[in-house]
């Protein structure tokens, strides 16, 4: 049988399905509020930015108006002191070169021609650091504001999500799509989850009762309101049924609640069977914003000759316990991926208990096998692979 969504309900037959906690708000973001420190920084950063800008602009500005002012004071210093000297010259005639013909040329001290060429220069020397400045300064522009975006930018990165503003510098985008996606942006935990596997020989058959449950919190500022959705077939080689679901808020709210013995008392729970005599059962679960609720669900399997399986979990879980209670003569193993060791507190001859401190990413998970010791011994030397065919997704 398959699980998605929270805990393992190995039978040969069944497929359980298990949807991921989802609320029916989104959770990808949370009300954000503008930091005001950031926003005096950015602001500070876009002041001085600009006061540098013009404070140099009013300096070239300054510098081109006194060049200006210098080569017009040159021009009016000649045009004013300087006085033309006119001068006359006999020069032969063109048509006849027997006679003279006087030209008048006007001239003047050299003085007059070094203001001139240093006027001259003044003008063409502000024109282009006119020029210049215009366009040092368009580019200058350009790029104090662009800086400013960046920043900007930055800054409602880290408003609507820092994780996401730092790690995306130091590690590939993909990696960190899957990271945000399962680990950051998930707002559902899990905390102080208890695996309770009870093993009993019925008629020939291992019967196995399984009890999950744990708290699961809310660290989102929406409601998160979702449905657990167990489906399961039976066969010939295996069954398996429903023996307790219950989700209650801290606040002592019954969300949901299954009574085996009268389905008709049962509160928060949806059970159907289609025409292939495939069971649904829906049950619901609710967690209010930055709050917690208490999920217990029960199951009963039955096997035949040995047990072999694996539980995979799709929400983040901090520690963890598993217990296995079992009749003497089999052995009980168990196979563990997670990210915090799965350290064995206790071993007795019907009893094995496990613990994990810390914590355990999504899609972390754990296989478990359950044989007779003289078969474990014999045909069963080398351990089952550590996540075999009937895995199961929690």
């Amino acid at each position: 049988m398959k699980l998605a969504g929270s805990w393992p309900v190995p039978s040969m037959g069944t497929s359980i399905i298990i949807r991921p906690f989802r609320p029916r708000s989104s959770m990808f973001s949370m009300p954000q509020e503008s930091d005001p420190g950031q926003n005096k920084v950015i602001s500070k950063f876009s002041n001085r930015s600009i006061s540098r800008e013009l404070l140099k602009r009013s300096n070239w500005l300054v510098l081109i108006f006194l060049i200006f002012a210098v080569s017009a004071g040159f021009d009016y210093w000649r045009s004013a002191n300087i006085e033309p000297v006119f001068k006359s010259v006999s020069i032969p005639d063109r048509l006849d070169p027997s006679k003279t013909v006087t030209k008048q040329f006007v001239s003047y001290q050299p003085s007059y021609y070094l203001l001139s060429i240093l006027s001259s220069a003044g003008y063409a020397l502000a024109t282009s650091v006119f020029i210049s400045v215009f366009f040092i300064s368009t580019l200058e522009s350009g790029r104090i504001r662009g800086e400013k975006e960046a920043i900007e930018r930055l800054g409602e990165e880290i408003r609507e999500d820092i994780f996401g503003a730092v790690f995306k510098t130091v590690m590939p985008a993909e990696v960190f799509a899957a990271v945000k996606e399962n680990i950051i942006a998930n707002k559902l935990i899990r905390r102080n989850v208890k695996w309770l596997y009870r093993f009993s020989e019925e008629n020939d058959k291992i019967v196995m009762r399984q009890k999950t449950s744990y708290e699961l919190h809310n660290l989102g500022h929406l409601l998160s309101e979702s449905e657990v959705v167990i489906t399961s077939q039976p066969d010939a080689n295996s069954s398996q049924e429903l023996i307790s679901a219950s989700c209650v808020t801290s606040r002592g709210e019954v969300v949901s609640r299954y009574c085996h013995e009268n389905s008709m008392k049962s509160t928060g729970i949806e059970i159907s069977t289609d025409c292939d005599r495939i069971q649904t059962t829906r049950v619901t679960v609710r967690v209010f914003p930055m709050d917690y609720a208490h999920v217990e669900i029960e199951l009963k399997s039955v096997y035949d000759g040995f047990v072999q399986s694996a539980c995979f979990t799709k929400l983040p879980i901090i520690d963890a316990e598993l217990v296995a209670h079992f009749p003497k003569g089999y052995s009980f193993t168990v196979f563990s991926s997670f990210s915090s060791p799965l350290n064995e507190t206790s071993s007795e001859d019907d009893m094995r208990s496990y613990t994990a401190k810390g914590g355990i990413l999504p899609y972390q998970g754990y296989s478990y096998n359950l044989v007779r010791k003289n078969i474990a011994n014999s045909t069963l030397d080398v351990a089952p692979a550590p996540f075999g065919h009937n895995q199961t997704t929690d």
